[in-house]
C-alpha cells in the first residue's frame, strides 16, 4: 500500500485498451459482449483507484477516452455505505474533435491536473 505523501504514488491511474477490445462508447452497444468489456475496464480502473486512494482515473483506446471519478456513496445520515463507492464518467472524448470540443490531450492534462491537487 501506498503512503499518501510519496512522491512515486499513483494519482491518476489508467488503462489502455486496443479498439477492437474496448471503445468508449461500448456503454451504449447493442451487444451484450461490447457491454461486458466496457464496464470491465471501468471496474478493473475503478479497482486501482480504490489501491491508490484516489478518486479519478480513465480508460483510453486508439478511438477515444472515458474519464471518471469515485464518489463516496452515503445514507441519508452522511454515512459511507459503499467501500468502493459509484462512478460519474465523461462523455465520450474522441482523437478526431480537432479542437471542436474538448481534446483528449487537454482532458488528460486537466485531470492529471485536478489529481495531483487532491
Amino acid at each position: 500500500s501506498t503512503v499518501p505523501d510519496d512522491p512515486g504514488r499513483n494519482v491518476l491511474p489508467g488503462e489502455f485498451k486496443f479498439s477492437n477490445n474496448w471503445q468508449p462508447h461500448w456503454e451504449t452497444s447493442e451487444d451484450d459482449k461490447q457491454i461486458e468489456a466496457f464496464w470491465s475496464a471501468l471496474a478493473q480502473v475503478q479497482c486501482y483507484t480504490y489501491q491508490h486512494q484516489v478518486r479519478y482515473g480513465y480508460v483510453i483506446c486508439d478511438t477515444g477516452l472515458r474519464c471518471f471519478r469515485r464518489v463516496a456513496k452515503k445514507d441519508s445520515s452522511g454515512r459511507e455505505i459503499s467501500k468502493h463507492g459509484h462512478v460519474e464518467i465523461s462523455p465520450v472524448i474522441r482523437w478526431n474533435d480537432n479542437g471542436q470540443r474538448l481534446t483528449i490531450m487537454l482532458a488528460v492534462w486537466y485531470l492529471h491536473m485536478v489529481a495531483a491537487e487532491e
